[in-house]
């Protein structure tokens, strides 16, 4: 995943030519990211009001899955991980979902939440959350 802010490239290429004094206007930008980035299921607006925009590599249910797999190949039963260890932990090096910053991480979490494969355990400390896999 990529966080792409659009006001700090707004004025760069692709969204500008400064050869020919040419740019696109921010509701442009909007509409060519939306066009070809959101409606593609390749990314997803940060915020309501467009100001950024996450552009994924792989597809938020393709990193829950893979971050599921990797729980699994533990060979613990119920592995519980806190979101520190899964981010930037040695366990995770190498796979899709390692570095990619704890907001991701916990949106994951809840996708997975949903099908009933992991829990995430709140702590005072962010730095302490983690997730309970159910394998």
């Amino acid at each position: 995943m990529m966080f792409f802010k659009v006001s700090e490239y707004a004025n760069d290429a692709p969204f500008a030519n400064n050869a020919i004094g040419r740019s696109l206007s921010t509701s442009e930008i909007d509409f060519v990211i939306t066009e070809s980035l959101i409606n593609a299921g390749k990314a997803e607006w940060a915020d309501e009001k467009h100001n950024g925009v996450f552009v994924w590599i792989l597809s938020p249910q393709q990193l829950a899955d893979d971050l599921f797999k990797w729980a699994q190949s533990t060979g613990e039963s119920s592995p519980v991980f806190t979101l520190e260890e899964i981010d930037v932990g040695d366990e995770t090096r190498g796979q899709s979902f390692h570095g990619q910053g704890r907001e991701l991480l916990v949106r994951l979490v809840s996708q997975l939440e949903g099908q009933g494969k992991a829990t995430m355990i709140a702590s005072s400390n962010s730095l302490e959350a983690g997730v309970k896999f159910v394998t």
